[in-house]
């Protein structure tokens, strides 16, 4: 199977938090730059913080780049030793990081079928079909595909929290209203207590994302 884009990309996603951070941010000037990260972490031999009056991020790219993407930095900047800088309040940046998102980046499995799914709607979505009709019918199967992988990842990301961070299984517990229905006799306290993470996560698996007024209806 040939590697795709998101292969490439997350492959090279440090597994220590300060190495995390440090991606994110050179992943956000690659997005200001409307680069792939992968494309831009090929090209970059550098990439400091400096202060020459205003705040800067500084990045120097390799000699050997292509032309293609010499010309792109051109003209987004690069001047002399292919040297860019970039003010920092120009870079947008989700940050800092905190354990949980660094839990939810790092589980490799479910946030790469996330991004696979993305990118094969992203190419169902180029394909145009002569006739109207049929062509509506695709835009709506790429419309309804997105969708679910968006359901699939919040699903998958508050399963994964709850079952990595007991202070979110417990938040979860304590605010599911079903759950506050329930009356437990003191002879099944210990083996519910037990067992609570694997009930947990099947009602959670039973929830349907795409209908948000049930969903915060019943966690509040």
């Amino acid at each position: 199977m040939n590697k795709t884009i998101f292969d490439e990309v997350y492959e090279e996603v440090p597994e220590d938090q300060e190495g995390y951070n440090r991606y994110i941010i050179k992943d956000a000037i690659a997005a200001h730059l409307r680069l792939r990260y992968a494309i831009f972490n090929k090209a970059c031999l550098n990439c400091d913080t400096i202060n020459n009056g205003t705040e800067h991020y500084q990045i120097i790219f390799k000699e050997d780049i292509e032309k293609p993407l010499y010309d792109w930095l051109l003209s987004k900047g690069m001047g002399d030793k292919n040297i860019l800088q970039i003010p920092t309040k120009d870079v947008r940046i989700y940050g800092p990081v905190d354990d949980e998102l660094f839990y939810i980046s790092c589980d490799k499995e479910f946030i790469m079928n996330f991004f696979r799914s993305i990118q094969n709607a992203k190419q169902l979505n180029q394909i145009e079909v002569d006739d109207y009709e049929q062509n509506c019918l695709l835009k709506n199967q790429v419309f309804v595909s997105v969708i679910t992988a968006i359901e699939t990842l919040l699903s998958d990301t508050l399963i994964g929290l709850t079952q990595e961070y007991p202070k979110y299984l417990r938040s979860w517990v304590e605010s599911y209203d079903p759950y506050k229905k329930q009356n437990i006799a003191y002879t099944q306290v210990f083996s519910t207590h037990e067992n609570i993470a694997e009930i947990a996560k099947k009602d959670m698996q039973s929830i349907v994302y795409h209908n948000l007024p049930v969903v915060s209806g019943n966690v509040s």
